[in-house]
């Protein structure tokens, strides 16, 4: 269903597959992934669409896990990205000496800045945690201020909004003071057009994160590809859907005098769920 859209990429945001072996990789690692990829489907989606993937706690070790601030320890750590490197031809890893699965991309006058939020998170009971550690988190300023994009999509995970998960603090609501910063750059720095897109949740939504200075930061999360588990609807979303798997279609119109931005729930009877247009006007200073 996705390929029949013809999309200009296809971004994997997270469990791509469901490993939950934190240990150094072995047959069963690299034979869940034979499984996904060896899926005629899949393959014939991925030679013919430009993928970009990062990873979260299933794909990475197991369920809410940090991996602390170190790229060395535990041991298995570095193998596991290499894991993950072998499976996925990003454009980038991190960067040599801080490696992760984080980088960006464009396509026209969108840019993409897919963010990891496992290989440095800290344990966030502790005072002043970290989703992104601080290398990854420099980076993405630096990369925001020079962006000349109309729109700058930033990639989580893990949900942005706080209600996406309950108390849980495996979303940024765990990181609430990091989340803040990255909020308040946005605003300081008045940088227009940016979308915040998530993963994690066995459905698809949409939410709207309002800022005391700023412009609202629109957050689209679609998880629900494969997924016989299911989570259920919660309150204070724009919209949302569960019933079927699905899909989030992003499309951008950047030949309109007032450029938008269009999600688009779609299920795999090829249903649209749920839909939504931003124009580029609503999210500039």
């Amino acid at each position: 269903m996705i390929r029949k859209y013809s999309p200009e990429a296809f971004l994997l945001m997270g469990d791509n597959v469901y490993i939950d072996l934190p240990e150094m990789p072995n047959g069963v690692h690299d034979y869940t992934y034979y499984q996904r990829q060896s899926r005629p489907e899949f393959r014939r989606l991925v030679c013919s669409t430009p993928i970009y993937a990062i990873w979260d706690d299933h794909d990475a070790a197991i369920d809410d896990v940090w991996l602390g601030p170190y790229k060395d320890k535990p041991a298995w750590k570095m193998p596991q990205l290499d894991l993950f490197r072998r499976q996925w031809n990003n454009p980038a890893y991190g960067t040599p000496e801080w490696p992760g699965c984080w980088f960006s991309f464009s396509i026209g006058p969108v840019e993409f800045f897919m963010l990891d939020c496992r290989f440095y998170r800290t344990n966030p009971n502790m005072k002043h945690p970290t989703m992104l550690g601080p290398v990854q988190k420099a980076w993405l300023k630096d990369k925001l201020r020079q962006s000349k994009s109309q729109f700058k999509v930033l990639a989580s995970s893990v949900p942005w909004t706080f209600l996406s998960k309950g108390d849980s603090k495996d979303t940024w609501n765990g990181f609430r003071e990091e989340r803040k910063e990255i909020f308040d750059f946005l605003a300081e720095n008045k940088i227009n057009g940016v979308i915040l897109l998530a993963a994690d949740r066995h459905r698809s939504d949409a939410w709207r994160n309002d800022r005391p200075n700023g412009y609202p930061l629109y957050e689209f999360e679609s998880s629900r590809l494969t997924n016989q588990d299911v989570h259920k609807l919660v309150p204070g979303a724009l919209f949302g859907y569960d019933n079927k798997q699905s899909f989030g279609l992003l499309t951008f119109d950047t030949t309109l005098a007032d450029p938008s931005v269009t999600y688009q729930i779609v299920s795999i009877d090829n249903e649209v769920m749920g839909s939504m247009t931003i124009k580029l006007s609503e999210i500039s200073h």
